[in-house]
């Protein structure tokens, strides 16, 4: 039987206590949801507008039969929310999705809560919602233990497109990046570590930046704004793109042997060129 441990939490009140089981079989489950019973009673009556939830910590560990029956035995409890956190973050996005949609939770909402060890936290709680969760656990940045939980931009920008009704106004980026740059700055004021880099999803200004000639003829990735970076991996289309942005003359039949020296040079120096290299290897051609 693995480690787990139920935590009883509540809102809306000043009543507060928390309970933990460890290493108890199924029994011991019954014989904590009866005495939870009781503990339901003395919240209400000392605020009736109280919430009550259980997490049932580390789901990545419980065998599928085990946590489908502990939430029926749960979910006739008069419980709000039961919190089914990935603690360990071990979760695969098609794992998550296959334990929450095998569950049966009545009236109480499942609640999503995922960690980023692996990277996989954004996504897990996206098929947690799609498997049935009616609550996701989110933050700005992802912050949380370790290496962060769900990000709140991401996950709620994705749920919105997939049709979910979100009062989250994810079209409005600059206020989303405004609010992401306060963070961070308090994150770096109180660790030293910043958060938020060029490559943040969704909101990083490295969204707008093509690298590779085949990108820039099409209209690829979500920003409509487009920023470029010149290196071995462009094309004739991308320089032609450079060049008029900056206002660079070339003839265009020297487009291609402009493309061959670009390659060439930024291999050789090892980076990508600015604007100014470029207009110097124009110059060194022969007229």
């Amino acid at each position: 039987m693995p480690s787990w441990r139920l935590k009883i939490r509540w809102i809306c009140g000043r009543f507060n206590s928390d309970h933990g089981l460890k290493q108890f079989g199924f029994n011991n489950v019954i014989w904590y949801s009866i005495t939870m019973n009781n503990t339901d009673i003395l919240i209400k009556e000392h605020n009736n507008r109280a919430r009550i939830s259980i997490a049932m910590l580390d789901i990545g560990r419980f065998r599928h039969d085990f946590l489908q029956q502990c939430i029926r035995y749960l979910q006739d409890k008069n419980l709000d929310i039961i919190f089914l956190p990935d603690t360990s973050g071990i979760l695969t996005p098609n794992q998550v999705f296959d334990k929450i949609d095998r569950l049966s939770s009545g009236n109480t909402r499942i609640a999503i809560h995922c960690h980023n060890d692996m990277g996989m936290a954004t996504a897990n709680g996206i098929m947690g919602i799609l498997a049935g969760g009616r609550v996701l656990e989110a933050s700005a940045l992802g912050i949380g233990e370790r290496n962060g939980i769900t990000d709140l931009y991401t996950a709620g920008k994705t749920l919105k497109e997939l049709g979910f009704k979100i009062r989250l106004n994810t079209d409005d980026i600059e206020t989303f990046r405004v609010y992401y740059h306060y963070v961070d700055n308090i994150v770096r004021d109180q660790t030293g570590i910043r958060l938020f880099t060029p490559c943040t999803p969704g909101l990083g200004n490295a969204i707008s930046t093509h690298v590779a000639g085949t990108h820039a003829d099409g209209d690829f990735g979500r920003s409509r704004d487009e920023a470029f970076c010149i290196n071995v991996l462009c094309g004739n289309t991308l320089v032609k793109k450079i060049l008029d942005l900056h206002g660079i003359g070339c003839p265009g039949e020297k487009i291609s042997e402009l493309v061959s020296a670009i390659k060439d040079q930024s291999s050789r120096l090892n980076r990508s060129l600015a604007p100014e290299d470029i207009k110097t290897l124009i110059l060194s051609f022969p007229d």
